[in-house]
């Protein structure tokens, strides 16, 4: 029988355990959460894939097979449209903004330094030459 836990911390810093019992040989597959089973599925025998949310997160469990043995993912689905995502995405966005705000701040920099060497070397010619 394949077992496999994940631990998962969530936003708030709650701590979640999540397993799955696999019999290969039975196909019966559960999911437990905690200590509470939150998903039972017969006759599991080829590549599937699983939901659940834990609070706002929609978390997906992956069953697969390489080398002709079973392989198991637990991970949280980035693309859904979920509170946690919204907010994980709002806070790309302002850093997307502020790296960009960066690059304008450097350049106005550059600019102005550029400008003011091109000053002062034409105002020096112009002293030079008198």
């Amino acid at each position: 029988m394949a077992e496999f836990n994940w631990r998962y911390s969530s936003p708030e810093g709650k701590q979640y355990i999540i397993g799955l019992f696999h019999g290969p040989s039975t196909g019966h597959f559960m999911v437990h959460c905690n200590g509470q089973v939150i998903l039972i599925d017969f006759n599991v025998m080829a590549p599937r894939s699983y939901t659940f949310f834990i609070e706002d997160e929609l978390c997906e469990i992956k069953l697969d097979e390489k080398a002709g043995q079973p392989t198991y993912d637990f991970e949280i689905n980035p693309e859904v449209d979920t509170r946690p995502n919204r907010i994980r995405n709002a806070r790309r966005n302002d850093e997307r903004k502020e790296v960009q705000r960066a690059k304008w701040i450097g350049l106005a920099f550059f600019l102005v330094v550029f400008s003011l060497s091109l000053l002062l070397s034409y105002i020096r010619r112009k002293q030079m030459g008198e």
